[in-house]
């Protein structure tokens, strides 16, 4: 493998790794789109760590924070919100490591197969398309929406609203009547 096929196979990494495919079964392909022969494992680590770098790069303040409320949860004897995060995700995460190391040679077996891939990728796509209209359901049904994490604030967009209002008037619609 050369250093451009090595790129170009980060590049697709980091452009699948966000959404709800399989960053890991479009490295397959592409690895065989570009004739790269054996499936490589190292190139999968190195990439993975990179989007991993990412992550703890982009949410470092959040982790920062969920460590400090865990360490805080220890000491104090009590179920924080940081602890019970940080507990939660090692109760995930032992039988997905349990299930790797057990079947570690059938799985790399079926990433050294495009055809096995290919089906995998589609089974992902029908349980998305399923799961995304039962979640609608659910909503009409209950009236309710999903109650998923806000986005993060914008540290600058306060900062221009309020540069804006300041430096200049829009009329509201009570104006614009009374104008009239």
């Amino acid at each position: 493998m050369n250093w451009l096929q090595a790129f170009l196979l980060g590049i697709i990494q980091g452009l699948t790794e966000f959404l709800p495919v399989s960053s890991s079964g479009h490295l397959v392909i592409f690895q065989k789109l570009l004739g790269i022969v054996e499936h490589s494992l190292e190139l999968d680590i190195v990439v993975h760590l990179g989007t991993l770098f990412a992550i703890l790069t982009y949410y470092r303040l959040d982790l920062k924070n969920i460590v400090l409320d865990a360490y805080k949860g220890i000491s104090q004897r009590k179920m924080l919100g940081g602890l019970r995060l940080v507990v939660l995700i090692l109760v995930a995460s032992t039988p997905t490591a349990f299930i790797g190391f057990a079947f570690r040679n059938d799985f790399k077996n079926l990433f050294s197969n495009l055809t096995a891939v290919g089906v995998f990728l589609c089974i992902t796509g029908v349980l998305l398309l399923l799961t995304r209209n039962t979640i609608r359901t659910i909503n009409a049904i209950s009236g309710s929406v999903p109650s998923y994490p806000p986005p993060r604030p914008d540290p600058f967009s306060q900062e221009i609203a309020e540069s804006l209002e300041n430096k200049y008037y829009i009329p509201s619609e009570i104006d614009r009547n009374q104008a009239c």
